[in-house]
């Protein structure tokens, strides 16, 4: 589990930033988690979060997930003490006893040959 890191701005490129602060405010890449505790907000690797009150997906909260037994098993799910989360929401085929990840769960996705920022194709 990780403590948030106060940057002046976010780099859309680096695949590796997920949450992020500016002090004021909590971020996943460019959204704003609205109403998020940044003192006890603590997130996972990847898109997996949390907070004194609520567990989140992105910058989505996670209505049903119970904050104080949530953690993060790899990039793709995480669980607390009822329910397996995914990446797409709540996993309601998973045993959350029995449930256990066999690899990190990252998948990457090519960047494309040409990127809005960059002024000339990537190769």
């Amino acid at each position: 589990m990780y403590i948030l890191t106060t940057q002046t701005d976010y780099d859309e490129l680096d695949p590796n930033t997920y949450y992020w602060t500016d002090g004021k405010t909590v971020f996943f890449r460019s959204n704003e988690i609205e109403n998020a505790d940044i003192d006890s907000f603590r997130f996972y690797t990847g898109p997996f979060a949390k907070d004194k009150a609520h567990c989140y997906l992105g910058s989505v909260i996670l209505e049903e997930a119970d904050s104080e037994s949530f953690e993060g098993m790899n990039l793709s799910f995480a669980r607390d003490g009822n329910q397996v989360w995914c990446a797409s929401g709540k996993l309601d085929q998973a045993d959350r006893a029995t449930c256990e990840v066999c690899d990190s769960g990252k998948f990457v996705l090519p960047l494309p040959l040409e990127h809005p920022r960059l002024s000339s194709p990537c190769f």
